[in-house]
């Protein structure tokens, strides 16, 4: 349930009355729950390209993509210090929530493990657990596809990488999906679990290094000197939280498409060659992030006066939706040259691990489509949809003949 706590606030005196618009990040009134549309019709369409809301403690909210992109490249006036809404939810995560200069040594440290050649171990385990997956469930003729594999096959990719047991990825998973909703009750808590898991791991690193992102950290320096102990913990809980539910949801809302698409589904199915730029337009459709800024200092943009500790949405997936820089944003279109989309976010800030996720992504579809390559919704058991800090498909039920 939604925490009703502090959803409203009056009106600044430096909003104009034109640019207050009652929107809530947190929640979705679509009966059939579709959130992206939810997004584009109440946040984007006829509303002002960038407008204020009184929920959740005040904040504006950014809806069009050159807007996106330009804010998130301006650091000097929009600093990633404070990137959640509401804000004392989420511990403080480096180098996210660093500006320039000082974001730049902490993310060299990550991007080894990131770069293309380095994923090939991790992409092919990722191949491998798809399969078993698949396997497994498609004699069953259904499965939750949220529980049986978009929770699942990424996750286990991302603790190899890690080098932590794949035993704990129930226990990850379920404290990830609380951690990413800092709207509801519960989420807090769930924060400081995940903390306290990977402090016990830092300790274990610390005696017994290996060849991964939390061993590069934890003995890493920047300059000449090393870590400190909270910055090691920062950088590691966002390594740690990073991989365990933005891909799975992500996948969920495309495996939802799916679905409810049987030409798509075919035609993926038929030519696969189209894959990786279906990979791109998908994303461009299904945005999950809804990440924030502080204003630094009072700044004039596109029109707003924007003060100093305003906090400013920047809603990912309204890039990707935005009919002045997409034609039919709203329709999938394989063949699209191109898609344009800020789902990964962009500039210095943009998700260290995007390219592991759009191998995952395409894994799915080439793997799912050969083995069950029709498949529909569970008519009696509908999917569960949530928005707040990332758009979620909590539950998936599936049906296919066997």
């Amino acid at each position: 349930m939604l925490n009703q706590v502090a959803v409203s606030t009056a009106i600044p005196d430096h909003v104009p009355d034109g640019l207050v618009i009652d929107f809530d990040m947190a929640r979705c009134d679509r009966p059939d729950g579709d959130i992206h549309r939810y997004w584009k019709e109440n946040a984007q369409d006829d509303r002002p390209a960038i407008f204020w809301t009184p929920r959740h403690g005040g904040h504006w909210v950014v809806t069009r993509l050159e807007d996106l992109i330009a804010i998130q490249a301006d650091s000097a006036h929009f600093s990633n210090a404070e990137f959640v809404i509401p804000r004392g939810v989420v511990p403080r995560l480096i180098p996210l929530q660093l500006d320039p200069p000082e974001h730049t040594p902490y993310r060299r440290l990550m991007m080894p493990f990131f770069i293309p050649r380095a994923l090939a171990e991790i992409e092919a385990k990722a191949r491998a657990v798809a399969i078993d997956l698949i396997e497994g469930v498609k004699p069953q003729g259904g499965c939750e596809f949220v529980k049986d594999f978009a929770g699942t096959m990424p996750i286990i990719a991302f603790l190899t990488m890690m080098r932590l047991p794949e035993d704990d990825l129930e226990m990850l998973r379920s404290h990830a999906v609380l951690a990413s909703k800092p709207h509801y009750p519960g989420s807090a808590e769930a924060w400081e679990a995940l903390s306290s898991y990977i402090r016990h791991w830092i300790a274990e690193r610390r005696v017994r290094p290996g060849d991964d992102p939390l061993s590069a950290t934890i003995h890493g320096r920047v300059g000449d000197a090393p870590l400190s102990d909270e910055d090691v913990f920062s950088m590691c809980l966002l390594l740690l939280t990073g991989g365990l539910d933005t891909v799975a949801s992500m996948m969920a809302f495309i495996a939802h498409f799916l679905a409810t698409h049987p030409d798509h589904r075919r035609q993926l199915r038929d030519q696969p060659d189209l894959i990786p730029n279906a990979v791109q337009e998908l994303a461009r459709r299904f945005g999950i992030s809804n990440i924030a800024r502080i204003v630094k200092q009072d700044v004039a943009y596109g029109g707003v006066t924007f003060h100093k500790d305003d906090m400013v949405l920047l809603p990912m997936a309204l890039g990707g939706l935005d009919d002045h820089a997409t034609e039919r944003p709203l329709d999938v279109d394989f063949a699209r040259a191109s898609p344009r989309h800020t789902a990964w976010g962009t500039g210095i800030h943009a998700c260290p691990g995007r390219v592991l996720s759009q191998r995952e992504i395409a894994i799915f579809l080439q793997e799912w489509l050969t083995r069950i390559p029709e498949f529909t919704l569970d008519p009696d058991d509908p999917p569960v949809f949530t928005t707040s800090l990332i758009n979620s498909c909590e539950s998936l039920p599936l049906r296919w003949a066997v």
